[in-house]
This record gives C-alpha cells, sequence and structure tokens, in this order.
C-alpha cells in the first residue's frame, strides 16, 4: 500500500481539487496534449445529468457547488451575474437535469442484477490516490462502488445505447478500456490485490436497459500498454517542461481524396 491513500469519505468535489491524474485527463493526454489535458473545462450537460444519476442511484450527496435552479439563468445574463456573484465557484444546474437523472436512475433501480451488486457493496465512491510505480506520475481514481470480499470493482455509466456493437464503440471512443486499466492500477496500489472489473450500462432512451458488461482479458493487456504510454508522455512532460503538440508530425491524405488523383 506504499504511496497509496484511500479515502471513503471523500466529497466529489474535494476529489475533483485534489492534484492528481485521473482516467479521463491520462486518456485526453494521449489522444490531444498533456496541455489540454490540465485544462479544466466546463461541465457539460451529460456529464451534469451524470454526475446526479451517480449520486441518486449510489445514495451519495450530489456535489457541494452545484446549485440546482429551475430555470436555470442563461449564462451571461444580468440574473446569471448576480447569481455567481452571491455564490462564488458554484456551478448551476437546471431543473431539467435533476429530472432527466433522477429518470435514469429509475431504470438503474428496476434492475435486479445491479441491485444486488450494490447492495452487496462494501464500499462506494471510494476515492484512491496514489504514485504509478513504473512512471512516478501521481494518479487518482474515484470508484463507483466495490465488494471488498470478492474483490469486485464497477462503475456505472450512462449510454444511448447499450448494444454490443455500440458499447464496443463507446469502450473505444470515450477511454473506458483506459479507465478499466487505470482503477485496477489504484486498487492494486491501494489493497495490494487484483480486481475484477465491470461497467454497469444504464440506456438514457425508451424502453430503458441496463447491461452488464466486463473487459476482455487481451483487451485488459492491450489498455494497459496504452495508458502506460501515456503516463509515460505526462512524465516526459513534467521532466522537459513541454506539454503542446510534438513537430514534425506528417499529414496523410484520406484514401478517398487520394482517388481523385486517378
Amino acid at each position: 500500500m506504499a504511496n497509496a491513500e484511500v479515502r471513503y469519505d471523500m466529497a466529489e468535489d474535494e476529489y475533483h481539487s485534489r492534484p492528481g491524474w485521473g482516467s479521463s485527463s491520462v486518456w485526453k493526454a494521449l489522444n490531444q496534449s498533456v496541455a489540454h489535458s490540465r485544462t479544466k473545462t466546463e461541465a457539460t450537460r451529460p456529464m451534469l445529468v451524470g454526475s446526479h444519476f451517480h449520486s441518486i442511484v449510489l445514495d451519495t450527496p450530489p456535489p457541494e457547488s452545484h446549485l440546482v435552479m429551475d430555470p436555470a439563468p442563461r449564462r451571461g445574463s444580468a440574473r446569471w451575474r448576480s447569481v455567481m456573484d452571491d455564490n462564488p465557484g458554484c456551478v448551476l444546474v437546471s431543473r431539467s437535469v435533476v429530472d432527466e437523472a433522477r429518470r435514469l436512475a429509475s431504470v438503474a433501480r428496476q434492475d435486479e442484477g445491479l441491485c444486488d451488486a450494490l447492495a452487496s457493496a462494501t464500499h462506494r465512491e471510494v476515492s484512491i490516490f496514489w504514485d504509478d510505480k513504473d512512471t512516478g506520475v501521481a494518479c487518482k481514481a474515484r470508484v463507483d462502488f466495490m465488494n471488498m470480499d470478492t474483490l469486485v470493482a464497477c462503475d456505472l455509466k450512462s449510454t444511448a445505447n447499450a448494444s454490443d456493437s455500440a458499447l464496443q464503440d463507446s469502450c473505444a471512443k470515450y477511454g473506458y478500456w483506459t479507465q478499466a486499466s487505470h482503477y485496477i492500477s489504484g486498487l492494486e496500489a491501494a489493497f495490494g490485490e487484483t480486481f475484477s472489473w465491470s461497467w454497469y450500462f444504464v440506456e438514457k432512451g425508451l424502453p430503458g436497459a441496463v447491461r452488464h458488461v466486463m473487459p476482455d482479458k487481451h483487451g485488459l493487456v492491450l489498455a494497459d500498454a496504452i495508458r502506460m504510454k501515456a503516463l509515460n508522455k505526462i512524465a516526459n512532460s513534467e521532466l522537459s517542461g513541454f506539454d503542446g503538440y510534438p513537430s514534425g508530425f506528417r499529414v496523410k491524405m484520406p484514401g478517398w481524396l487520394a482517388k481523385m488523383a486517378d
């Protein structure tokens, strides 16, 4: 458990304010630049829905910085400026965001498998901070729920489409493979055990469905290599002080354009 800190009572706002590379930042550093991954962006509507969806399903408090208003004032308006002046650092959340989160949560709570997994979980929203053993990069992860008796850790996700092909695409596009590798590494650093990882995907559209899926073992091996490539990029950036795009990239012409030369 060297170089690892585990917190079972940390609020979401405090977790996000703590330094360390989470799985989303690691993925962005690899696919864009380290500078992009360091830049804090404003929470989008799907992110806000996801945050409240997690709070409802996991029965944990929503972020203290979230101020729910009905309706939320338009950004830049006089009312918006007044609210922000009175509540510095707050994140305005419209009532419709909370309503959407509640609808998703109602779908999740109808799934017997997910309910059983939550009931048997020994811990929820576990915050882990550790130094990667190979690169020394400071990392962090927030596990939705886990079972220390069975060494199983799970993550809640919402998705537009929970079909086989759509989930394959989502896991690749949004860095869920890297997330699995990152979280498994954090759990091992914290507890000295190898955990099994899985996702519960809750479909947004009607009729509403929940799918429990697990990454295959070969994919996890590849995900470990991808994550290590990203961590090395971050480590090199911290040593050199350079975090932008590399120079010397040669743009390749796509096949459809090259055919026009025929």
